[in-house]
């Protein structure tokens, strides 16, 4: 009997503001670039401009494409209890409006009703610091990737 994976699409968006990074999470255990899936008949700098309105309620401008990547999950390890094959696109983005994000203890209403509950501004020395659980790991190696797009799989 064949397994069944689901195949998921998502953009994502990176966003720095004087030094910092914007990530977001769901259980303030591991950070991620917030985003999301993309819908039916929807471009991906559209779902990443959606998705950011929808986690935390500001509008972006968005850039480049920075990285591409495929994660593997097993119904085990994420929260959707299935199988799954994503593929997710990373863009550099501007925001324009400062959302309002004090620390990680700013509980977030996430409009689509989301797994986003905090969102929190990191320094550089909190990404490299390993006091928190960061992903994708390329994200705290620099401020912007080497202007090489990396496709395959990632961690």
């Amino acid at each position: 009997m064949k397994q069944t994976v689901r195949k998921i699409t998502t953009a994502r968006g990176i966003i720095w503001h004087e030094g910092k990074l914007l990530l977001v999470s769901h259980n303030k255990n591991t950070w991620y670039a917030p985003g999301g899936w993309l819908d039916d008949f929807e471009t991906l700098d559209s779902t990443c401009k959606r998705e950011l309105y929808e986690e935390l309620g500001v509008e972006v401008v968005v850039g480049n494409l920075v990285n591409v990547a495929q994660y593997i999950e097993t119904a085990q390890v994420n929260s959707y209890g299935e199988d799954i094959n994503k593929i997710e696109h990373y863009f550099a983005c501007t925001l324009k409006s400062m959302p309002q994000i004090e620390g990680e203890d700013n509980l977030w209403v996430d409009s689509d009703n989301g797994l986003v509950k905090f969102a929190k501004w990191f320094s550089m020395e909190e990404l490299t610091g390993g006091q928190y659980k960061i992903g994708p790991k390329w994200l705290i190696e620099s401020e912007v990737p080497d202007g090489k797009i990396f496709v395959g799989l990632s961690e």
